[in-house]
C-alpha cells in the first residue's frame, strides 16, 4: 500500500496544504517546520484520531478550524482507494475502494487493521527516540516485545504473563520454606486451631459432667422440695400453733444469746470489717503524717536559705534597677560631655558675633541687655536712624547743590570807557574831517548801551540773590530740622543699645548692619546661654544619677569604686539580686508548699483524730453490746457473732411475719391456744425430717449456684462446633491453595509452551528476513541474526562475516551503539515483513533515525533501504538539509522540503 497524496485541510500547523509522496519520501524541514505534525498525519490516516476528543488532540489548529486530512491510496493489487477524516463532535471518517463507500468513524483502514496501532508504532514508525530505547533496556525485552507480541493487541506479553504465573503459584504453595504463602499461612492456622479444639472438647467433657449432675440436683431439688411442701402442709396443718410456739421459743433463744438487741444493733453489719478497716485507715495516715512531716522539713529548709540581706535586696525597688541606671549614668555622662562641647561651640560663636558687633571684648553682663532687646524694636529704631541719617544727607546734599542765581553779566568798564573815549577823540578829529562825527555818535551810543545794560543786570541780579538766599535759608532749616531728628534717632538706639560697647562709627550711625551684628549677637548670647543651661542641668542630672546609685549600692554594702566608673559593682549588685530572688522566689514557693503540706497535716491531724473517735466509738459499742471482761479480740468476735445473731433473729421475725401474714400478735396466738397442742412422736419425726430437708435443700441449692456459674463460664469459651467448623474451612482453604497452585502451574506450562510453539513458528522466518536486512544495512559486515537456544528467554546474536558470533545485549561491549541500532532497524524491518505477510504492505516512517550513524552506516542503511522501496513505501524525516538531499540521491528521488506551516492565527 502507498500514500500517493495527503491533502491536509486542518491539521496543527498545516492549513488547505498538499503533498505528494513518492513510494521513497524524504521529508526535509527546520525545527517547527511540520515534520513531526506530517509523521502523526500518516499515522492518522491509517488508525484514526488519538485522542478522539477535539480538545485534547494535540493537532487541533489554533485557527478555529476542526482537524480534517484526506489521502489518495495505491494498493498493492493496483486497485486505488480514498480516504478522508475529520475530527468532529465525534471523529467521522469515510472510506472508498472498489466503488465501495464505507463509514469507518473513527477505525483503522480495512487494510491496515492487521497491524493495531500500538505494533504499528513500535515497528512502522521509528523515531530517534525509539532508536535511544534499545540503549537503555536489555535486548531480551526487545525481542520479548517484537516477537512475542505479534498476537492480538490485547493480549500481554506470555513471559509476563507466565511468571506473574509463577509468582502467583508459589504465593499458593511452595516446596521449600523460603517467603510467605497461603497454605503455610493456613496450616499455622489450622495448628492453632486444633489446638484450641482440642481444649474445648476436654472443657466440653466437663461441661457434659457438670451439666449432667446439675440435672440430677435439679430432680434431686424438686424432689426434695415437693417432700418438704407436702410434710410443711402436714406440719402446718397440724400443728400451726405449735410451729408458731417454736418459732417464738427459738426466737427466744437468738434474742438471750443477743443481750442487749440495741447495743448489738448499733455494732453495724460486721464490727470485725469495720475495726479492720479503721486500723488500715490508720496505718495509711500515719505513713501520710509521716511523709507530710518529712516534706515539711525540707520545705523549712528552704525557706530558712533566705537570708534578711537577700530580703532587703529583693524589697529594695531601686536595687533592680541599679544596672539600668548605671547605664543611664553613663548616657547622662555622654549627654553632659556632648552639652559641654556644645556649650564651648556656643561660646566661641558668641565670641565670635561680640567681635563683629561690639568694641570691647564680650562678657556676661552685656547679655542682661541684649536680654532687654527686642529684635524688632532695634531693627525698626535702627531703620528710622539709618533713615534720618539718609534724610539728613539728603538735605545737605540739596543744601550744598543750591548755587547764586546765574544772572546776566554786567559788562565790564572798559566797555563802557573805550568807547566814550573813542568817541570824544572822533568829535574832535570830526572838526578836522566831519564823517568822523557819525562814527563817534555811533560809539556813543554803543557806550549808552553798555550803560543801560549794566544797570539792568546789577537789578536783576539783586532780585535773584534775594530769591536765593530765601531758598537756602529755607533749606537750612529743613537740613536743622533732619539732623534734629537724625540725632533724636540716634539717641534712641543708643538708648536701647545702652551698656553694651559699641564701636564709634556704629554709635554714631547705626544702620540695618548693626540692628543685623547685635541680633546675631543676641541669637548667640541665647544659644550660648541655652548650652550653658543644658549644661548645668545635665551635670546636675549626672550628680543626682550617680549619688542615687551611690546610694543604692552603699546600703548593700558594696563599694561604687570610682567616681567615674560605676560599671563593675551595678553588675555585682545585680548579681547578687538575681541570687537572692530566686532564693526568695524558692523561699516563697516553699512557704506555698508549707501552707498546703501544713494544711494538709491538720487535715491528716484531724482525720487521724476522726479516726480514733470512730475506733474508741467502735470499741465503745462492743463493750455495750459484750459487757465483761476478756480479750478485746475474743470479744470483738464475740460482737460479730452476736451482730449475725441480731441479723439472724431480724429474719427470723420477718419469715415469721410473712409466713403468719394473719397473725397480729404471735405471742398472744400462742398464749390463746393454751396447753392442749398435739405433739407426739410422729410430730417429732416430721419436724426432724423437715429440718433434714431443708438443709439438703440448701446443699443442693448451694451445689446448683456453684454448678451454673462453672457452666456460665464454660459457656464463654469456644465451642467444640465452631471450632470444627473453622478447621474444616482452613482445610478446604488448603486445599483450594494446593489445587489453585496447582492450576496456576498448568496455566504456567500451558501458557510458556504455547509461547515457545508461537516462537518457533514466527521467530525463523523474522530471523532470516532480519539477516537479510543486516547485511543490507551493514555492508555485508554482519550476515546473520539468531537467537540462543537453552538460555531462558534466550539471547540475541550476531554473525560477522568471519564467522564469529557476538552478543547484542545492550550492556555487551561486543558491539557499538550505532551496530547495536543497525541490529534493531534489521529487526524492526523484518517484523514488519512478516506482520504484512498475506496483507497490504504499510508504509514505513523513519523519522531521523540515521542521525547519530556515521557516513559509511548511513550509506549501508540507506541502499538496504532503497532495496525495500521497490516493495514498501519509505518516508524518511529529516532536518538536516544535506543529509537529506543526501538520502534523497541514494534513493533516487527529489526531497520534500517543508519550509514552515502556512499563516495561522
Amino acid at each position: 500500500m502507498k500514500v500517493c497524496s495527503l491533502d491536509l485541510a486542518a491539521f496543527g500547523a498545516f492549513l488547505d496544504r498538499r503533498l505528494e509522496l513518492p513510494d521513497a519520501a524524504v521529508v526535509v524541514g527546520p525545527n517547527e517546520a511540520g515534520k513531526t505534525t506530517l509523521f502523526n498525519a500518516l499515522t492518522t490516516t491509517l488508525y484514526g484520531f488519538e485522542p478522539a476528543n477535539e480538545a485534547q488532540f494535540p493537532y487541533t489548529p489554533r485557527a478555529g478550524r476542526r482537524p480534517e486530512l484526506e489521502a489518495d491510496l495505491l494498493l498493492d493489487g493496483g486497485a486505488t482507494a480514498h480516504v478522508r477524516r475529520r475530527l468532529l463532535a465525534s471523529p467521522d471518517a469515510q472510506w472508498e475502494a472498489d466503488g465501495d463507500r464505507e463509514e469507518l468513524r473513527n477505525r483503522p483502514l480495512p487494510v491496515a487493521d492487521h497491524v493495531d496501532r500500538r505494533l504499528y508504532k513500535a515497528v512502522y514508525a521509528l523515531t530517534i527516540e525509539d532508536m535511544q530505547a534499545l540503549e537503555g533496556e536489555a535486548f531480551a525485552r526487545v525481542e520479548q516485545r517484537l516477537l512475542g507480541e505479534l498476537g492480538n493487541s490485547w493480549q500481554r506479553p506470555a513471559r509476563e504473563v507466565a511468571e506473574e504465573l509463577d509468582e502467583e503459584a508459589k504465593r499458593q504453595w511452595r516446596r521449600d520454606k523460603r517467603g510467605k504463602n497461603r497454605y503455610r499461612e493456613l496450616q499455622k492456622e489450622q495448628t492453632e486451631e486444633r489446638k484450641a479444639l482440642k481444649e474445648a472438647r476436654a472443657r466440653q467433657e466437663e461441661l457434659r459432667g457438670q451439666e449432667a449432675r446439675r440435672t440430677e440436683l435439679a430432680g434431686r431439688l424438686e424432689t426434695l422440695n415437693a417432700e418438704r411442701a407436702t410434710l410443711e402442709d402436714r406440719i402446718r396443718r397440724s400443728e400451726e400453733v405449735g410451729q408458731l410456739r417454736r418459732d417464738l421459743a427459738r426466737l427466744d433463744r437468738l434474742a438471750e444469746r443477743l443481750g442487749d438487741p440495741e447495743a448489738v444493733r448499733r455494732l453495724g453489719e460486721d464490727p470485725r470489717r469495720d475495726w479492720r478497716e479503721l486500723e488500715q485507715r490508720a496505718e495509711d495516715l500515719e505513713a501520710r503524717a509521716r511523709e507530710q512531716a518529712e516534706a515539711v522539713g525540707k520545705q523549712r529548709a528552704r525557706r530558712d536559705q533566705v537570708t534578711a540581706a537577700d530580703r532587703t535586696l529583693v524589697a529594695d525597688t531601686e536595687a533592680a534597677g541599679v544596672t539600668a541606671a548605671a547605664a543611664q549614668a553613663k548616657e547622662v555622662a555622654d549627654a553632659r560631655d556632648r552639652a559641654g562641647r556644645a556649650e564651648e561651640q556656643a561660646r566661641a560663636e558668641l565670641r565670635e558675633k561680640a567681635e563683629a558687633a561690639l568694641a570691647g571684648p564680650w562678657e556676661d553682663a552685656h547679655g542682661e541687655v541684649l536680654d532687654r532687646i527686642t529684635p524688632a524694636e532695634l531693627r525698626d529704631r535702627a531703620a528710622a536712624a539709618a533713615s534720618a541719617a539718609e534724610e539728613a544727607r539728603e538735605k545737605q546734599r540739596r543744601l550744598e547743590e543750591e548755587r547764586p542765581p546765574a544772572v546776566g553779566a554786567r559788562l565790564p568798564g572798559i566797555y563802557l570807557v573805550a568807547p566814550l573815549a573813542l568817541a570824544v577823540v572822533l568829535v574832535l578829529a570830526g572838526v578836522l574831517w566831519w564823517p568822523l562825527w557819525a562814527l563817534a555818535g555811533f560809539l556813543g551810543l554803543v557806550a549808552l548801551g553798555a550803560g543801560a545794560w549794566n544797570l539792568y543786570a546789577g537789578q536783576v541780579g539783586r532780585q535773584a540773590r534775594a530769591d536765593h538766599d530765601e531758598r537756602r535759608a529755607a533749606r537750612e532749616r529743613e537740613r536743622d530740622d533732619a539732623e534734629r531728628r537724625r540725632r533724636e534717632a540716634v539717641g534712641q538706639v543708643a538708648r536701647l543699645l545702652d551698656g553694651l560697647p559699641l564701636p564709634e562709627g556704629a554709635r554714631a550711625e547705626p544702620g540695618p548692619d548693626l540692628a543685623g551684628r547685635i541680633e546675631a549677637l543676641r541669637g548667640a548670647w541665647q544659644r550660648y546661654r541655652q548650652a550653658r543651661n543644658d549644661l548645668a542641668e545635665r551635670q546636675r542630672a549626672l550628680r543626682e544619677q550617680r549619688q542615687g546609685v551611690r546610694a543604692v549600692l552603699a546600703r548593700h554594702g558594696l563599694d561604687p569604686g570610682e567616681e567615674g566608673d560605676l560599671s563593675a559593682a551595678p553588675q555585682a549588685l545585680d548579681q547578687r539580686l538575681q541570687t537572692a530572688r530566686e532564693r526568695v522566689r524558692d523561699a516563697e514557693q516553699a512557704e506555698a508548699e508549707l501552707a498546703t503540706l501544713t494544711q494538709r497535716c491538720r487535715d491528716l491531724a484531724g482525720d487521724l483524730g476522726a479516726l480514733a473517735a470512730a475506733r474508741r466509738d467502735l470499741a465503745a459499742r462492743v463493750d455495750a453490746a459484750v459487757p465483761g471482761p476478756g480479750p478485746a479480740a475474743e470479744r470483738l468476735e464475740q460482737a460479730a457473732q452476736r451482730a449475725a445473731d441480731l441479723r439472724q433473729w431480724e429474719a427470723d421475725w420477718r419469715s415469721l411475719r410473712e409466713r403468719y401474714p394473719e397473725v397480729t400478735d404471735p405471742r398472744a396466738r400462742v398464749a390463746e391456744a393454751g396447753a392442749d397442742l398435739l405433739e407426739g412422736a410422729e410430730l417429732e419425726q416430721a419436724k426432724e425430717r423437715r429440718d433434714l430437708l431443708e438443709g439438703e435443700v440448701g446443699e443442693v441449692r448451694e451445689e446448683l449456684a456453684r454448678l451454673d456459674r462453672d457452666l456460665e463460664k464454660g459457656r464463654e469459651v469456644q465451642d467444640v462446633g465452631l471450632i470444627q467448623g473453622r478447621i474444616a474451612e482452613l482445610e478446604a482453604e488448603m486445599e483450594e491453595a494446593g489445587r489453585a497452585h496447582d492450576r496456576l502451574r498448568v496455566l504456567e506450562r500451558l501458557v510458556r509452551e504455547a509461547d515457545r510453539r508461537f516462537r518457533e513458528a514466527h521467530q525463523p522466518d523474522v530471523l532470516r528476513r532480519a539477516s537479510a536486512y543486516l547485511a543490507d544495512v551493514t555492508g555485508g559486515r554482519y550476515t546473520q541474526l539468531l537467537m540462543e537456544e537453552g538460555g531462558g528467554d534466550g539471547a540475541l546474536l550476531v554473525r560477522d562475516a568471519g564467522g564469529t558470533l557476538r552478543g547484542v545485549d545492550g550492556e555487551s561491549a561486543e558491539l557499538s551503539r550505532g551496530t547495536r541500532d543497525q541490529v534493531f532497524l534489521a529487526l524492526r524491518l523484518a517484523v514488519a515483513d512478516h506482520l504484512d505477510a498475506g496483507h497490504e504492505r504499510l508504509p514505513l516512517l523513519l523519522d531521523e533515525v540515521f542521525v547519530h550513524w556515521d557516513a559509511e552506516r548511513q550509506e549501508a542503511g540507506l541502499r538496504g533501504l532503497q532495496r525495500m522501496a521497490g516493495d514498501r513505501q519509505l518516508v524518511l524525516f529529516t532536518c538536516h538539509r544535506e543529509f537529506g538531499e543526501r538520502m534523497a540521491r541514494l534513493l533516487g528521488t527529489e526531497p520534500l522540503s517543508l519550509p514552515g506551516p502556512t499563516a495561522e492565527v
